[in-house]
């Protein structure tokens, strides 16, 4: 539609200098869509014994549920 806004937001994570489970989102990123990136495309991407994602991001400011 027209004047409608589209956004692509980059969300990813580093480790050391290696950038792992990147991913281009369209639309906003609230809280269940960071959860499921976190659980399903982080995680499983993580190496054993590495340690927690922060940020100050709108989206992670409440408890993700285990």
């Amino acid at each position: 539609m027209m004047g409608e806004k589209h956004t692509t937001h980059a969300i990813g994570a580093l480790i050391g200098a290696t950038i792992v489970a990147m991913g281009l989102l369209s639309g906003s990123v609230n809280t269940d869509v960071f959860t499921c990136w976190v659980k399903h495309i982080l995680l499983p991407n993580v190496p054993e014994k590495r340690g927690s994602v922060m940020n100050n991001a709108f989206s992670t400011r409440k408890k993700i549920a285990s």
